[in-house]
């Protein structure tokens, strides 16, 4: 994986199944507690090791858990247009929340379409990202320029989960395209 280093902390890369704890069926019965200070207990009490519940799993997603890949890039923040591609299921973005990184890019509809003008598009099933920030950094719409839109985050594969991220743009900054998908403690903010 190659990527643009400007200014930041590390940045996570793993292939891993964390998303499987938001889709298990027994999940679906339960809610996620609304404290914070709750999430810890309720996943735990949930969401049992690969042992006790590998017969009930995916085999890619036994095998994700078990033997994951985790690549470890530089701290700093990227300026590049991210596309996993759907024959790549199981990545996660995970980066600590006290310093997360700041993912950036300025495109345009005009340069590459509304929906792929995104910085991050996950095509892929059983994508995580987790505390990040996506900024799509081109220039805000004056309403007259053809082709003005821009898209943060475009999101089309399966079972995709974001925890605590921030979505900046001027409009159109989530394209929630298809699939299901999970968010929690994200934030749309409008520039």
């Amino acid at each position: 994986m190659v990527g643009k280093i400007i200014k930041g902390s590390e940045v996570y890369v793993a292939t891993m199944c964390v998303s499987i704890l938001l889709f298990a069926l027994i999940i679906v019965s339960q809610l996620i507690p609304a404290d914070k200070s709750q999430v810890n207990f309720w996943f735990n009490e949930i969401i049992k090791s690969v042992k006790e519940r590998g017969n009930t799993l995916n085999l890619e997603l036994v095998e994700a858990e078990t033997k994951p890949r985790i690549i470890k890039v530089i701290p700093r923040s990227y300026k590049e247009k991210i596309r996993i591609e759907r024959n790549k299921p199981l990545i996660t973005l995970l980066k600590d929340p006290q310093n997360m990184p700041n993912l950036t890019f300025d495109s345009t509809a005009k340069q590459y379409g509304t929906i792929d003008s995104a910085i991050l598009i996950t095509e892929c099933s059983y994508f995580v990202g987790a505390n990040l920030n996506l900024l799509n950094t081109a220039s805000r719409p004056d309403g007259k320029m053809i082709g003005a839109q821009v898209v943060a985050l475009r999101v089309s594969g399966d079972r995709s989960t974001f925890y605590n991220c921030k979505i900046f743009d001027f409009q159109d900054t989530l394209c929630d395209d298809r699939g299901n998908h999970f968010f929690k403690d994200c934030h749309i903010i409008r520039l």
